[in-house]
């Protein structure tokens, strides 16, 4: 039993100091943070002016120790040294340095050259696009009345044409006069000779007539003769002719004899 009342009283009694040291450091140090914070209290109050309202407004001077952070501190002198540009600020866009773009192999591509190239070559597609749609589009016949229109276009703009000249002569040549004795002798006109082919070279029918229809195509060379249609482009035709004669008309009778001056 003794050696467990010796056991008790030892730990019973045990000294706190240290404990009581422990506590006293923080104590102190919490003590030390609120006496600078009353320091730093007091410098902002001794910066701000008194007003001489109490509505306006006024301006505090954090001072140094308030001050923007960055740079560094000097060891031998305890100097503060700042940043002369602060991060913040971004670089120019002239001082960065360019884009380089390169191909597979490695070459520089020129980004000018190349939009001025790709834009070309898309302009140059679109005119080769309308071409085509315009030959799908036209028929070997038009293409060929195309043509003609070309070269009588081409031959209109000449003004070397002259009475000698070999064109002119067998132009005059050609044409029908009134009473010449050899008009009644020739078998067939110069100006209107007998066709046997059709403008895109194709023989065409020379038993008869040929049918009628709107788009003036003549019957092929191995046609018999024989209409085996339903009539429609005969009267097609007809209908458009009436139409024509009926604007014709109309267009000569609102004309009067009075709109012209016989004296």
């Amino acid at each position: 039993m003794a050696s467990r009342a010796d056991y008790l009283s030892k730990y019973l009694s045990k000294d706190d100091s240290k404990k009581a040291k422990k506590k006293s450091k923080k104590a102190g140090g919490a003590i030390a943070e609120a006496n600078s914070v009353k320091k730093e209290t007091t410098l902002i109050k001794d910066t701000i002016p008194e007003p001489e309202s109490e509505f306006e407004p006024t301006s505090v001077d954090l001072g140094s120790s308030l001050a923007v952070k960055g740079g560094f501190k000097r060891i031998d002198n305890g100097q503060i040294v700042k940043n002369e540009t602060p991060s913040s600020e971004m670089p120019k866009e002239e001082n960065l340095p360019a884009t380089v773009y390169r191909d597979l192999s490695g070459r520089i591509i020129d980004l000018k050259e190349k939009r001025a190239e790709i834009k070309a070559r898309k302009e140059e597609e679109a005119k080769r696009e309308e071409i085509e749609k315009e030959q799908i589009n036209t028929g070997e016949l038009d293409r060929i009345r195309q043509d003609e229109e070309a070269k009588k276009l081409a031959k209109s703009t000449r003004f070397d044409y002259s009475k000698t000249s070999k064109e002119y002569t067998d132009y005059m040549g050609q044409k029908d006069r009134f009473e010449d004795p050899l008009a009644g002798r020739l078998a067939t006109s110069a100006l209107n000779p007998e066709v046997s082919v059709s403008a895109t070279n194709r023989p065409v029918y020379r038993g008869g007539q040929h049918p009628v229809n709107r788009f003036k195509i003549q019957a092929g060379h191995f046609w018999d003769g024989i209409d085996r249609g339903n009539g429609f482009e005969e009267r097609l035709v007809k209908a458009r002719d009436l139409i024509y004669v009926q604007r014709v008309t109309d267009q000569a009778a609102k004309e009067t004899y009075t709109e012209y001056d016989f004296e």
